[in-house]
Parts: C-alpha cells; structure tokens; sequence
C-alpha cells in the first residue's frame, strides 16, 4: 500500500468511527472504517418499477427525470474485504441533469474529487446531508478540489421523495445528479448508502468506502491527495 493511501485510510476511519456516537444508538448500527462495507442502507430494497421512455431522444423514467448518460468502464463492485479492485482505475462520466434541474456531468475533470452517493430515504443519508449543508454554510473543501453528489435509489413510495425537494428544504448546496434507474450508481461499484468515491486529478480511484465521513475528514482527504501526505521525524 502506497504512502498517500495509507495516510487516507488512517484519516477517514478515525472520522468514520468517531461520526458513530449517539447516531449509532439510536439506529443500532455500526461505525466502520471507510475501507468495508456496511449494511446501513441495503441498495436492493426498492419497492417501486421505474419505466423507461424517450422523450425528444433523451431517456426519462416514468416521473421524467432524465437518466444519465455513462461512458467509460464500469467500476467493480466494492468488495467487503481485501483490496479494492477499482483503486487506480478511471471513473466512468455520467451525464444527466442536477437536482436543480440544470444540465450536469459527473467524471474526470482534471481536479481531485470527493463523490458521495446518498438515498433520500436513508436516515444515514440525511445525516450527512444535514452536516455537510451546515459545514458548506461557512466552510468549504480545498482549493482546486471538487465535492459532487449523485442522488439515486430514488422511490416514491419511501420518506423525503422526491430528492429534489428534500435537498431543497436542507439547504443543501453540492451539485447532485439525478440517478433514477440506478445505472450511474452501479457504475461506480456501490454497495451501501451513502458512497463515497475519492478520485485524483486524472478521475483515478484513490479510495471507496460506506459510511457516514465528516467534512473535515473528506476536506483533508482531498488535501491529501493534492498535496501527499505529511511525514514528520
């Protein structure tokens, strides 16, 4: 394991164990190091059928969001232990629209970014929701770094739909594309709610994880990766 990665390991699990606390009373669940996966929100528990149409050319599902375009190869699917196969691969492009509903991309663009993929109806989705709107509110993530959201497993029969009003209503300021049948998601190997995905300035896989991460933690995460991690003695 290379330097820089270990650094980031080190960084995020001490982040993901301490955002546990009493979150992890109240939903008897487990903080984990970002490293493994979690069973904190299931991504195969939908309970609706989205349709497929095409509307002037463009694929929407029944309620007429767009569905992403997706170029590029597919991430493999975040394993629960060992390595992670997806480390140093490119990150396919997704292109669709925001939750703003302006036109949006999510891939490579030249800057080190942070990726997080949430369910509008997972109470760990929320959270982080809420701490990163108030943390944006008067912080931000390091210069020449992007942060980008992806808003999927979308179900109009479970809490906080649609996502679009649900983000509205928490302030929540990072631009979020709309995955509405899922596809961008499974393009990038997620396992659980929320997904993370920190990628260097060329779209390379420096690391994936589930859980919950705190803002500091993902903001020094991406310093990290801009700059190597700090060697002191």
């Amino acid at each position: 394991m290379n330097l820089r990665r270990s650094a980031l390991l080190a960084l995020l699990a001490l982040s993901a164990a301490a955002c546990g606390g009493d979150a992890v009373a109240e939903t008897d669940t487990t903080a984990v190091p970002v490293t493994t996966t979690t069973s904190l929100a299931p991504t195969t528990n939908s309970t609706t059928t989205t349709t497929t149409t095409t509307v002037a050319g463009i694929a929407v599902d029944d309620e007429g969001r767009t569905i992403p375009a997706i170029t590029g190869t597919a991430l493999p699917q975040l394993p629960s232990a060992g390595a992670d196969g997806a480390i140093g691969m490119t990150i396919p492009a997704a292109e669709g629209r925001g939750a703003d509903g302006s036109l949006m991309s999510i891939g490579p663009n030249g800057e080190p970014q942070a990726i997080v993929f949430l369910a509008h109806w997972c109470p760990h989705c929320r959270d982080e929701v809420t701490e990163y709107s108030e943390w944006l509110a008067t912080s931000s993530m390091p210069e020449g770094t992007t942060l980008v959201a992806v808003a999927t497993a979308i179900d109009s029969l479970r809490q906080n739909y649609p996502p679009e009003d649900w983000f509205a209503d928490e302030g929540w300021p990072v631009p979020t594309l709309l995955d509405p049948t899922n596809e961008v998601a499974d393009a990038f190997g997620l396992t659980a709610f929320p997904f993370w995905v920190l990628v260097d300035g060329d779209g390379a896989v420096v690391i994936r994880g589930a859980g919950g991460i705190a803002p500091d933690a993902i903001a020094g995460a991406l310093t990290t990766i801009v700059n190597g991690p700090t060697i002191s003695g």
